[in-house]
């Protein structure tokens, strides 16, 4: 039953099955490993959802209602960010209470999208995944490691494909719309390469682009190296 939850709902539940009572209790450890100084907002957070795990709270009802108050910067966001981490490994989660309108909604679109990417496979359909397609700078950080995440359609390697060459076909239809004047998705002479050394090979681990801060070694972009961290 939790592998099949897993599937429709793309949120790993075999894996919170997996001990979770001694997850819960340590709940307000590991957050605080992460979230410095919100102490009262961890604990309050951790209590409710071990109300709510442990059955003393109303199934038919959120788990809780949360405001979280207070300038920028203080971890209002890294705090539900870990919070989802933590609990569905997953940060970019957004899990809705069972039975709402929310969580209905989500699991057809979850199942939307796979059957999307299944038939996307079966017939040959080129997909593309990355900034220049679809841009979001309060997400840019994480693209790396959403595109990981497509493991469960492609490979590695048809992953790291999408992000490159197909990206670079797709831009090309957009014609003299097309903000980029060479070619792209190739390396060969004039063409507008961005060169990334990995340390590590990303077809056996795909989730090194997850973290590029750490396992991109230098970075070219256009000709021009914007970060390189190889030694001298």
């Amino acid at each position: 039953i939790a592998a099949l939850i897993a599937q429709i709902t793309g949120i790993p539940v075999d894996r919170m099955l997996k001990g979770e009572g001694e997850r819960l209790l340590k709940m307000e450890q590991a957050l605080h490993e992460r979230v410095i100084g919100q102490d009262a907002a961890i604990e309050t957070l951790s209590d409710a959802i071990r109300r709510a795990r442990s059955g003393l709270g109303d199934p038919k009802r959120p788990i809780g209602s949360f405001v979280f108050v207070g300038p920028t910067g203080v971890g209002k966001t890294y705090l539900a960010k870990a919070l989802a981490e933590y609990l569905f490994d997953d940060e970019d989660a957004v899990p809705f209470p069972p039975g709402s309108l929310q969580h209905y909604k989500k699991a057809q679109v979850v199942a939307g999208t796979d059957r999307a990417y299944g038939f996307a496979k079966k017939f040959g359909i080129k997909t593309a995944f990355g900034t220049d397609i679809l841009f979001s700078a309060q997400l840019a950080h994480r693209q790396g490691a959403m595109l990981a995440k497509m493991t469960r359609w492609y490979t590695s390697a048809e992953l790291l494909k999408m992000a490159t060459s197909t990206n670079a076909e797709m831009l090309a239809l957009s014609g003299l719309r097309s903000p980029y004047p060479g070619k792209l998705g190739v390396v060969e002479q004039g063409a507008l390469a961005d060169l990334i050394l990995v340390d590590g090979n990303p077809l056996d681990n795909i989730q090194l682009i997850a973290d590029p801060s750490r396992s991109f070694f230098v970075i070219m972009k256009n000709g021009t190296v914007v970060k390189n961290l190889t030694p001298r």
